[in-house]
């Protein structure tokens, strides 16, 4: 989807997708991020780390220069996953209002 598009829906998040998120974070070993610069939409990017909690290892295909994890479809086929290095997003209360309700994002370490 687009982020634009996005924008224009009620709901674009989905009544049970913090649920299937919070559930991934408990059931696999490895996470891979590729939503690229859009998945800051509604700090949905702080969001799903939080969701995804700290059990689990969570890579990226790279880091766009915003320091979002690239999306791949603009990546060579061959690009290897590396650990994510997420920091705290602070766009000044932009597109805040869903995560208030998950509470702050803390940076995995």
């Amino acid at each position: 989807a687009q982020p634009q598009e996005l924008r224009q829906v009620r709901n674009p998040i989905g009544a049970e997708n913090d649920e299937y998120l919070a559930l991934l974070g408990q059931r696999v070993d490895r996470i891979i991020l590729a939503w690229g610069n859009g998945g800051t939409l509604y700090d949905r990017d702080q969001v799903a780390l939080k969701l995804f909690g700290s059990q689990t290892a969570i890579d990226c295909l790279g880091m766009t220069q915003l320091g979002q994890p690239k999306h791949p479809l603009y990546l060579r086929s061959d690009i290897q996953p590396i650990p994510f290095a997420a920091r705290s997003n602070d766009r000044g209360g932009q597109d805040s209002a869903a995560a208030l309700s998950h509470g702050a994002f803390q940076p995995l370490k």
